[in-house]
């Protein structure tokens, strides 16, 4: 005869009458507030350590990720001086990237254009943006253009906080691409390209 029902059933009924304990003591699951747990404090001994500090340096060579390290892909500058090459792959996408920042960024004061003509700049009668077609503007390396957009100039803040490292790289590619859209030379550019101007000219 099979008991395995009558005592599966007997046992549920006891759990029932006794208020579901089974008189054993509940274990302590522990979960103080995190901020009252016990927890080392910077600059605290600590005896667990090698060196008895709380506080351990990082191994040798390691590099924190999150790090804005400087150098020239953050600083737009080696021992020459401002870097007249981009930092990182050029390509189409890019310049799209580049375009997109530009156009969500520095348009609103710089115009879609880069010309220095927006609603925005019609109202700023201290200092106007810049007309990024200026002579003296074209001439700038890109990683000039890169420092601008990393620490400001003038009365124009840092982008920094709008703009992550690679984007404000972009963002000084398409500046120069649209400079040059504007001032490139006839017959420097490709066949190709040479052809489809001479298509559109009057």
């Amino acid at each position: 005869m099979n008991t395995a029902p009558a005592l599966t059933l007997i046992a549920t009924a006891v759990l029932v009458m006794g208020g579901c304990s089974t008189g054993l003591a509940e274990p302590d699951p522990g979960l103080d507030r995190m901020v009252e747990q016990p927890r080392g404090a910077p600059y605290r001994a600590d005896d667990g350590a090698q060196d008895g500090a709380m506080m351990q340096a990082p191994p040798a060579g390691t590099v924190s990720r999150e790090a804005d390290l400087p150098g020239p892909l953050t600083t737009g500058m080696d021992a020459r001086g401002y870097l007249d090459h981009l930092p990182i792959p050029a390509d189409a996408a890019l310049l799209d990237r580049g375009q997109d920042r530009f156009n969500l960024v520095c348009a609103t004061c710089h115009g879609v254009e880069g010309d220095g003509v927006s609603p925005v700049a019609e109202h700023m009668e201290t200092v106007k943006p810049r007309n990024l077609h200026d002579p003296r503007i074209r001439v700038y390396p890109v990683g000039r253009i890169f420092q601008v957009a990393s620490d400001g100039f003038g009365l124009m803040a840092s982008q920094a906080d709008l703009l992550d490292v690679r984007d404000r790289w972009a963002v000084a590619a398409y500046v120069k691409a649209l400079q040059l859209s504007r001032h490139a030379e006839l017959a420097t550019l490709p066949d190709a390209q040479q052809q489809r101007a001479r298509e559109r000219l009057p």
